[in-house]
């Protein structure tokens, strides 16, 4: 794997310094070693040229879901790399979606007793890495919200909320999704047993 490295900052870094993440190599490169990775090599090399970029991409971040089953201790290199490549697309607001939702899935056997963390460490990256203003954020930020609740960690996602309000704002968030976003929270507070 290439060397990938994150400076952390949390979900809610303010307007924030962004996360740093460090890369080394070529675009073609860089899809081809993920792709040796996830054992889809001969599937990506085809596409590596400019013209299919995109089609590399989407064949990556299908097959993304197998990080879930890599060692711990390759994980967030693994990941890192992955949300790199991604957010060299055109248009990542396509493939983000697929690709948090790969990551919110749960590491059986790789990671048993570290893996929610992981996970979480691969969400909150994604999150960080985008522009604070991007709309995309309400996205991640509300599979962030369900990965919270799947895994009872309320009181983690508590310091956040005040935020919510002049995060919609920021980032133009239609009303019916911040109404979505706010249900997701009110039923992971319920089941926390913070009704409040």
């Amino acid at each position: 794997m290439a060397a990938t490295t994150t400076t952390s900052s949390s979900t809610g870094a303010s307007s924030d310094r962004p996360q740093l993440l460090f890369v080394d190599g070529s675009f073609e490169d860089l899809a081809q070693e993920m792709a040796d990775y996830l054992q889809i090599g001969d599937d990506v090399r085809p596409t590596l040229d400019g013209a299919h970029k995109e089609d590399a991409l989407s064949k990556l971040v299908a097959a993304s879901v197998s990080l879930n089953a890599v060692p711990e201790k390759e994980f967030t290199a693994a990941s890192n790399l992955m949300i790199h490549l991604v957010l060299q697309s055109s248009d990542p607001k396509k493939l983000l979606p697929t690709l948090c939702a790969n990551f919110a899935k749960p590491m059986p056997g790789s990671s048993p007793v570290h893996g929610t963390g992981l996970a979480l460490n691969a969400l909150t990256t994604v999150f960080n890495l985008l522009e604070p203003n991007n709309p995309i954020r309400s996205r991640v930020f509300m599979t962030i919200v369900k990965f919270f609740r799947q895994h009872s960690m309320f009181d983690s996602l508590k310091p956040y909320l005040e935020r919510l309000p002049a995060w919609f704002e920021l980032w133009d968030t239609p009303a019916d999704f911040q109404r979505e976003t706010f249900e997701e929270v009110a039923q992971a507070a319920n089941e926390a047993g913070e009704e409040e």
